[in-house]
Formats: C-alpha cells, structure tokens, sequence
C-alpha cells in the first residue's frame, strides 16, 4: 500500500483497509454494511448498479478529486 494515493473498494474489509492506512478510498456499495461504513467515515461510496465500466468509475474520480491522472488499485 505504500505510495497508493487512491483506492476503489467493492469488499467490506478492503474499505477498511484504505481507511486504517490512510488511502482516499471510494467504496462501492455492494451490501449494506459497505455503504454503512462508508457513512459512518464520511467517504464517497457508489452504488454497484450505478456503474458498470471501471473506465466510468475512473473517469468520475478523476473528475472530482485531482483533474489529473491517478494512482491508485481497484479491489474487489
């Protein structure tokens, strides 16, 4: 995890990852208890349904967050 500014997380325990270590993390709500924990520490959380290409997810965090390009892992 060193050096990852970025983190997109599907799995519950990998939310938690990204948020023990620091990462901005986008969790993608799968499951209720993902997009309750996702609340609960107030980071960004999608729901699964709502994107289907990681190109689209990509592209919608670049937007927000940096504008430029990332780095950053995908778990799920």
């Amino acid at each position: 995890m060193n050096g990852l500014e970025y983190l997109i997380a599907l799995r519950y325990h990998a939310v938690m990852i990204g948020i023990k270590y620091g990462i901005k993390t986008l969790a993608i709500n799968y499951d209720p208890k993902v997009e309750t924990l996702a609340k609960f520490v107030k980071i960004p959380c999608i729901n699964f349904d709502e994107e289907k290409m990681i190109i689209s997810t990509y592209y919608n965090i670049t937007k927000k967050w940096l504008m430029q390009p990332l780095t950053f892992i995908i778990i799920l």
